[in-house]
Order: structure tokens, then sequence, then C-alpha cells
């Protein structure tokens, strides 16, 4: 059953101005933090895109708070941001209806340029490998 603030585990992406209220752990920085569900204790980690870092998008986080941690002391979340912009990737085009438009309106105010990062070549990183689960 979904979660009726954040709609995990159903849904996974979160467009600018479309997501419930999340409230933050506090980890982070350099525009990625891991927030969560009041409601249902859900992990979202949350990157801001450009122009600005006025558009965050959240993206279901499936590890844990520890696992965010030890990825983002590796390289001040450069990683976390690659992985990030592959969900985006992934997930975004995927949407419909106020969510779909949520993009659009990104898609127009950034010049076309965000959010999928469409001028260069781009290979999200396994994280499963990374944390040595793979």
């Amino acid at each position: 059953m979904s979660c009726q603030i954040c709609q995990a585990p159903d849904r996974e992406i979160w467009p600018p101005g479309r997501g419930p209220k999340l409230a933050s752990t506090g980890l982070g920085g350099n525009f990625i933090g891991l927030d969560f569900c009041p409601t249902c204790s859900q992990f979202w980690a949350v990157a801001a895109h450009e122009p600005y870092a006025s558009f965050p998008y959240s993206i279901r986080w499936p590890f844990s708070e520890g696992d965010f941690v030890e990825l983002f002391q590796r390289d001040m979340g450069d990683i976390l941001h690659d992985w990030h912009q592959g969900e985006v990737n992934r997930l975004g085009p995927t949407l419909v209806g106020g969510d779909s438009a949520a993009i659009q309106a990104h898609i127009s105010r950034s010049g076309g340029l965000e959010p999928y990062n469409n001028y260069r070549q781009f290979n999200p990183p396994n994280l499963l490998a990374l944390l040595g689960r793979a």
C-alpha cells in the first residue's frame, strides 16, 4: 500500500513544486540532501537543478542513511548527483499530467538545458557495485 503523503513505494520521483513536504535528515551538501517522509519514513534524495538551483527533484532513495553518507563522503556527493541525474533521466519522461507539466516548465525556464543534461554524455553509476553489493 502506498503512503498517503509521499506515495512510496509506488512513486519514485517528484518533480519541482509537486512533491509533499519532506523533513530533512541534515545529511548531504553540495546541492544534494537526504530527506524523509514524516509519515512513512521513506528516504528521498533531493537535488536542486539549474537555473539558480531553484528546481529540486526528489528521487526515492532505495538504500539506508548510512549508505547515503558513505557515498557522499567519497567525493562530496558527485556520485550521488550522477545517480540522481540518471534517475531523473529514466523516470522524468514517464510522468504525466501536472508532473509532466512541471518538468516542461523547468525545461522552458532553463532554455532546454535542464533537467536532462541534454548536452553531455551521461552514464549513471551503479550504486550497488559502489557499495560492494553487486
